[in-house]
């Protein structure tokens, strides 16, 4: 299922029109149009929508953007700046929270607003859309990853 299929069959089952839905996700009718299409007219390939894409339509169904994705496997989330995530490797593997548990218990708030600072603000944008998908990733029961 692709993400404009998510969109299409909760369109359908609360009676929206395109235009409805995008009024209530934030997005425009034409991308609405070109999710459900599947297709990109600028290419002719699927389109790859960007995290905040999913929050908006994620928020708007009612679910989290890590439910949605795991939905609509067929579909490809951009988190930024050319980095694409297919769907169905988006789950975090348990060693590689671990890992960033490990290193933010060593990392006082004063480092991580130093590192922040020093980035571009392209990179902040970047690592803050990643740090939304890691927060999303944490909110969703696991039962491979251990609290």
């Amino acid at each position: 299922m692709t993400l404009g299929d998510c969109i299409r069959e909760y369109r359908e089952a609360h009676d929206l029109s395109q235009r409805q839905f995008a009024e209530l996700c934030g997005l425009s009718n034409a991308y609405i149009s070109i999710l459900e299409k599947n297709v990109n007219p600028k290419n002719g390939e699927p389109p790859v929508p960007t995290y905040g894409t999913y929050k908006a339509v994620a928020d708007t169904l009612g679910i989290t953007v890590q439910s949605l994705m795991e939905k609509a496997t067929e579909s490809a989330v951009s988190m930024g700046a050319g980095m694409t995530i297919e769907t169905m490797t988006q789950q975090w593997h348990p060693e590689l929270l671990k890992m960033l548990d490990q290193r933010l218990a060593h990392t006082d708030e004063d480092e991580l607003l130093s590192l922040f600072r020093s980035m571009t603000k392209t990179d902040q944008g970047k690592l803050l859309d990643y740090a939304s998908y890691i927060v999303d990733s944490y909110k969703r029961p696991d039962k491979r990853r251990k609290e």
